[in-house]
């Protein structure tokens, strides 16, 4: 049986694809046409030999729904028999004729995507699309594949398009096998419920993470790793300072085009600044990264509140060079406005056994799981503050949490997820 796992947001299928290959399985990855260099595989990965199980479509980009043809996608689908997909695949792959066996959500692909009047909310629309200018225009390395020029005076055919791509991809969701998405919140919940008709769901973070790839040990004896600016920026800063605070979310909280983009980055500006005014004694430094919409407004808020010289920013990088970054850090902060359980900070720092400070509000997550990962719970600014003088005061004590942390990843962001993915290919094998 070959299986296709189609589309890397969030670098998600990669990881998918060498955990069925290590079981054995026929299993390539098939890139997207809107796939930007930061879900490439080579992002993600200190290895060379995995060009042999990927191969590239020339399709998969929403803006040019309309304009991709039928057969080309049935085409690179044919020699296919169990299909795995994230982002935009659902509505491709609707439009084929087909339905994927497994959909393996990663946020906007469920919660914006198949609702017409989200996709092209203006505020958001504007955001997307000048972020996504501005980092091609600094990297050249976004596809961004945007509207061409004649669609952009077209509205009318633009309108429709979107239109299109909406009611193909909420098809496509309703129509999956089995959706493979975590245990969110009740808001959230409510939109997967809304779209979902079928009972068969893997309730369980994907398998983000590929954990044997990180380690300390692996960054130590890596070349690449140890002449990279962000690492050894990174080591010099934890030689410096008796407590080193991490935070690579991107900045999204002044003006985030909707309430689940909202990071909450101010929060935290606000609360280490507490922190740094009430333990003076404590060589305290904090880590951002230049990315997101709202840089410029969290660079302001910091020069406010004046505290730049306890500030670095590290220019964006990809996953395999934030993941030794996140080894160094005393503590990780992830999104605090709004509370979920699992998403790619949360999955990294546990994957490097740190102790972790976000927003989770247990109620929404405790039935899903047996027990849920060690953690500090902050949404405010003084939960900030607090949480900050738990971890400096007693490091050893959240470092043993944090060992805990990465059992849980272990057990059900990996084996299990692996296990319920493979579980329905041997299903659809035996059937057919």
């Amino acid at each position: 049986m070959k299986i296709a796992v189609i589309g890397n947001q969030n670098n998600n299928n990669f990881v998918v694809t060498r955990y069925l290959r290590d079981a054995g399985l026929d299993a390539q990855l098939c890139l997207l046409n809107n796939e930007d260099e930061f879900y490439h595989p080579k992002a993600d990965t200190y290895d060379t030999d995995y060009g042999s199980f990927i191969t590239s479509f020339e399709w998969g980009n929403y803006h040019n729904f309309n304009t991709t043809e039928k057969k080309l996608i049935l085409k690179d689908l044919k020699e296919f028999d169990f299909l795995i997909g994230v982002g935009t695949v659902p509505a491709f792959v609707n439009k084929a004729g087909l339905k994927l066996d497994i959909f393996i959500a990663c946020g906007g692909d469920i919660d914006t995507y198949p609702f017409l009047f989200k996709l092209i909310n203006f505020k958001k629309l504007y955001a997307t699309l000048k972020g996504l200018r501005k980092r091609k225009q600094e990297n050249n390395k976004v596809k961004v594949n945007l509207p061409n020029t004649k669609k952009i005076y077209n509205p009318l055919a633009l309108f429709y398009n979107y239109y299109q791509f909406s009611k193909n991809q909420r098809t496509g969701i309703e129509n999956t096998s089995t959706l493979l998405f975590d245990s969110v919140n009740s808001k959230f919940e409510a939109i997967v419920q809304k779209l979902r008709k079928k009972s068969d769901r893997i309730v369980c973070a994907p398998p983000m993470l590929y954990t044997k790839m990180y380690t300390k040990e692996i960054f130590e004896n890596n070349l690449d790793v140890l002449n990279h600016e962000n690492y050894k920026l990174a080591c010099k800063l934890k030689k410096e300072n008796d407590f080193l605070v991490l935070h690579y979310c991107r900045h999204a909280w002044l003006n985030a085009p909707n309430w689940v983009g909202n990071k909450g980055n101010d929060i935290l500006i606000k609360g280490f600044k507490q922190f740094v005014i009430e333990n003076p004694k404590v060589k305290t430094h904090l880590i951002l990264y230049d990315i997101g919409i709202d840089v410029k407004e969290t660079k302001n808020l910091i020069k406010k509140l004046n505290i730049e010289n306890r500030i670095t920013w590290f220019p964006a990088s990809n996953r395999k060079f934030v993941m030794p970054i996140i080894s160094q850090a005393d503590v990780v902060i992830g999104q605090l406005k709004n509370s979920w359980l699992t998403y790619g900070i949360v999955l990294e720092t546990l994957c490097m056994k740190k102790p972790l400070i976000h927003n989770r509000d247990d109620s929404s997550f405790k039935n899903s799981y047996d027990w849920l990962y060690p953690m500090i719970s902050a949404g405010s600014l003084d939960e900030i503050n607090k949480a900050l003088k738990a971890v400096s005061s007693d490091k050893e004590i959240h470092l043993k949490n944090a060992e805990l942390a990465y059992d849980w990843l272990k057990e059900f962001c990996i084996d299990k997820s692996i296990y319920e993915i493979i579980k329905r290919i041997k299903e659809k094998n035996n059937n057919d």
